[in-house]
Protein backbone atom coordinates (compact mmCIF):
# COMPACT_ATOMS: atom_id res chain seq x y z
CA UNK A 1 0.00 0.00 0.00
CA UNK A 2 1.43 3.43 -1.35
CA UNK A 3 0.50 6.53 0.54
CA UNK A 4 -0.38 9.29 -1.58
CA UNK A 5 -1.55 13.33 -1.36
CA UNK A 6 -3.40 14.28 -4.45
CA UNK A 7 -2.82 18.07 -4.00
CA UNK A 8 -5.65 19.53 -6.69
CA UNK A 9 -5.00 23.61 -6.45
CA UNK A 10 -1.96 23.61 -4.92
CA UNK A 11 -0.91 27.53 -5.44
CA UNK A 12 1.80 28.00 -4.29
CA UNK A 13 2.73 25.14 -2.76
CA UNK A 14 0.69 26.12 0.86
CA UNK A 15 -1.31 22.60 1.79
CA UNK A 16 1.80 20.71 0.87
CA UNK A 17 4.04 22.52 3.34
CA UNK A 18 0.78 22.28 5.59
CA UNK A 19 0.25 18.31 5.02
CA UNK A 20 4.62 17.92 5.92
CA UNK A 21 4.00 20.00 8.68
CA UNK A 22 0.54 18.43 10.34
CA UNK A 23 0.54 14.96 8.79
CA UNK A 24 3.34 13.48 6.95
CA UNK A 25 6.47 14.19 9.21
CA UNK A 26 7.72 11.41 8.68
CA UNK A 27 7.85 11.45 4.43
CA UNK A 28 5.68 8.61 4.10
CA UNK A 29 3.43 10.03 1.32
CA UNK A 30 3.66 10.96 -2.30
CA UNK A 31 2.96 14.03 -3.39
CA UNK A 32 0.69 15.01 -6.52
CA UNK A 33 0.44 18.73 -6.78
CA UNK A 34 -1.50 20.55 -9.52
CA UNK A 35 -1.82 23.98 -10.07
CA UNK A 36 -2.34 24.91 -13.80
CA UNK A 37 -0.70 28.71 -13.11
CA UNK A 38 3.33 28.38 -13.96
CA UNK A 39 4.10 31.42 -11.72
CA UNK A 40 3.98 29.33 -8.90
CA UNK A 41 6.54 27.10 -9.65
CA UNK A 42 8.91 29.24 -8.10
CA UNK A 43 7.42 28.44 -4.98
CA UNK A 44 6.75 25.10 -5.13
CA UNK A 45 8.49 23.36 -8.04
CA UNK A 46 7.46 19.97 -8.63
CA UNK A 47 4.22 21.76 -9.08
CA UNK A 48 2.25 19.57 -12.23
CA UNK A 49 1.10 22.70 -14.23
CA UNK A 50 -2.19 21.34 -15.27
CA UNK A 51 -5.68 21.93 -13.88
CA UNK A 52 -8.02 19.24 -12.81
CA UNK A 53 -10.88 18.69 -14.52
CA UNK A 54 -13.22 16.28 -15.89
CA UNK A 55 -11.52 15.49 -19.08
CA UNK A 56 -8.12 15.80 -20.91
CA UNK A 57 -8.16 18.88 -22.39
CA UNK A 58 -7.06 22.93 -22.91
CA UNK A 59 -9.50 25.42 -21.13
CA UNK A 60 -9.31 29.39 -20.89
CA UNK A 61 -8.29 29.76 -16.92
CA UNK A 62 -8.87 32.67 -15.22
CA UNK A 63 -6.04 34.35 -13.75
CA UNK A 64 -7.47 36.65 -11.22
CA UNK A 65 -4.65 39.23 -9.53
CA UNK A 66 -1.87 38.21 -7.07
CA UNK A 67 -4.66 36.63 -4.73
CA UNK A 68 -5.21 33.24 -5.66
CA UNK A 69 -8.57 32.53 -6.53
CA UNK A 70 -7.70 31.90 -10.22
CA UNK A 71 -10.19 29.36 -11.82
CA UNK A 72 -11.39 27.64 -14.97
CA UNK A 73 -15.03 29.24 -14.03
CA UNK A 74 -16.40 32.10 -16.20
CA UNK A 75 -19.13 33.04 -12.81
CA UNK A 76 -15.72 33.18 -10.77
CA UNK A 77 -14.00 35.14 -12.99
CA UNK A 78 -16.93 37.62 -13.60
CA UNK A 79 -17.27 37.46 -9.67
CA UNK A 80 -13.61 38.68 -9.20
CA UNK A 81 -14.12 41.21 -11.63
CA UNK A 82 -17.21 42.77 -9.92
CA UNK A 83 -14.90 43.48 -6.76
CA UNK A 84 -12.33 45.20 -8.71
CA UNK A 85 -9.90 42.19 -9.30
CA UNK A 86 -8.11 42.13 -12.30
CA UNK A 87 -8.57 39.13 -14.14
CA UNK A 88 -6.43 37.66 -17.05
CA UNK A 89 -7.62 35.18 -19.69
CA UNK A 90 -4.97 32.13 -20.10
CA UNK A 91 -5.15 28.65 -21.60
CA UNK A 92 -4.32 25.72 -19.64
CA UNK A 93 -3.83 21.95 -19.98
CA UNK A 94 -6.54 20.16 -18.03
CA UNK A 95 -5.98 16.42 -17.12
CA UNK A 96 -9.02 14.30 -16.25
CA UNK A 97 -8.45 13.53 -12.19
CA UNK A 98 -10.17 10.26 -12.46
CA UNK A 99 -8.87 8.52 -15.62
CA UNK A 100 -5.38 9.79 -13.52
CA UNK A 101 -6.49 8.44 -9.96
CA UNK A 102 -7.88 5.53 -11.81
CA UNK A 103 -4.30 4.58 -14.31
CA UNK A 104 -1.85 5.64 -11.17
CA UNK A 105 -2.95 4.34 -8.18
CA UNK A 106 -4.50 1.35 -6.68
CA UNK A 107 -8.19 0.36 -3.95
CA UNK A 108 -5.84 -0.06 -1.50
CA UNK A 109 -3.52 2.75 -1.81
CA UNK A 110 -4.22 5.06 0.61
CA UNK A 111 -5.45 7.97 -0.89
CA UNK A 112 -5.77 11.88 1.23
CA UNK A 113 -7.75 14.50 -1.67
CA UNK A 114 -7.63 17.93 -0.86
CA UNK A 115 -9.66 19.97 -3.42
CA UNK A 116 -9.88 23.60 -3.21
CA UNK A 117 -10.11 24.27 -7.16
CA UNK A 118 -12.36 27.17 -7.13
CA UNK A 119 -15.69 25.72 -8.34
CA UNK A 120 -14.39 23.02 -10.31
CA UNK A 121 -15.25 20.38 -7.41
CA UNK A 122 -18.99 20.70 -8.40
CA UNK A 123 -18.24 19.34 -11.57
CA UNK A 124 -15.36 17.31 -10.39
CA UNK A 125 -17.04 15.38 -8.09
CA UNK A 126 -19.72 13.67 -10.07
CA UNK A 127 -17.52 12.76 -12.28
CA UNK A 128 -15.20 10.92 -9.65
CA UNK A 129 -18.35 9.28 -8.71
CA UNK A 130 -19.76 8.34 -12.20
CA UNK A 131 -16.31 7.09 -13.28
CA UNK A 132 -16.11 5.14 -9.47
CA UNK A 133 -12.75 6.66 -8.72
CA UNK A 134 -14.35 8.20 -6.09
CA UNK A 135 -13.69 4.91 -4.12
CA UNK A 136 -10.27 5.27 -4.35
CA UNK A 137 -10.00 8.30 -2.00
CA UNK A 138 -9.46 7.89 2.14
CA UNK A 139 -9.94 10.65 3.27
CA UNK A 140 -11.03 13.79 1.18
CA UNK A 141 -11.08 17.80 1.70
CA UNK A 142 -12.56 20.23 -0.30
CA UNK A 143 -12.95 24.52 -0.28
CA UNK A 144 -16.64 24.85 -1.78
CA UNK A 145 -16.86 28.18 -3.19
CA UNK A 146 -20.36 28.15 -3.50
CA UNK A 147 -22.11 31.82 -4.81
CA UNK A 148 -18.72 33.22 -5.95
CA UNK A 149 -19.15 30.30 -9.03
CA UNK A 150 -23.15 30.09 -8.77
CA UNK A 151 -24.00 27.31 -6.42
CA UNK A 152 -25.69 27.43 -3.04
CA UNK A 153 -24.28 26.14 0.29
CA UNK A 154 -26.63 23.73 0.29
CA UNK A 155 -25.03 22.43 -3.72
CA UNK A 156 -22.30 21.90 -1.68
CA UNK A 157 -23.63 20.02 0.92
CA UNK A 158 -25.73 17.50 -1.09
CA UNK A 159 -21.94 16.71 -2.98
CA UNK A 160 -20.46 15.82 0.42
CA UNK A 161 -23.80 13.63 1.38
CA UNK A 162 -23.44 11.98 -2.06
CA UNK A 163 -19.61 10.97 -1.75
CA UNK A 164 -20.29 10.16 1.99
CA UNK A 165 -23.64 8.00 0.49
CA UNK A 166 -21.14 6.35 -2.34
CA UNK A 167 -18.20 5.71 -0.65
CA UNK A 168 -18.41 5.94 3.11
CA UNK A 169 -15.73 8.74 3.30
CA UNK A 170 -16.96 12.07 4.98
CA UNK A 171 -15.54 15.29 3.05
CA UNK A 172 -13.99 17.54 5.47
CA UNK A 173 -14.33 21.16 4.78
CA UNK A 174 -10.63 23.08 4.15
CA UNK A 175 -9.44 26.40 4.02
CA UNK A 176 -6.75 27.46 2.41
CA UNK A 177 -6.41 30.40 4.04
CA UNK A 178 -3.38 29.45 5.99
CA UNK A 179 -1.03 32.68 6.14
CA UNK A 180 1.92 31.43 7.57
CA UNK A 181 2.26 28.83 5.00
CA UNK A 182 1.15 30.57 1.97
CA UNK A 183 3.81 33.27 -0.04
CA UNK A 184 2.08 36.46 -0.96
CA UNK A 185 2.25 36.50 -4.87
CA UNK A 186 3.37 39.65 -6.71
Amino acid sequence: MRKIFLDCGAHCGCSRRIFLRDTDTKGEYSIYSFEPDPDFNQYCPDLINQAVWVENCKKTYYKIGTTGGSSLSPIKSNYMKSKGHRVVEIEVECIDLSEFIQTNFLLDDYIVLKMDIEGAEYEIFPHLIETGSIHYANEIFVEFHGAKVGHSIEDGEELKNRVYRECGVNVQDWSGMKTDMCIKHT
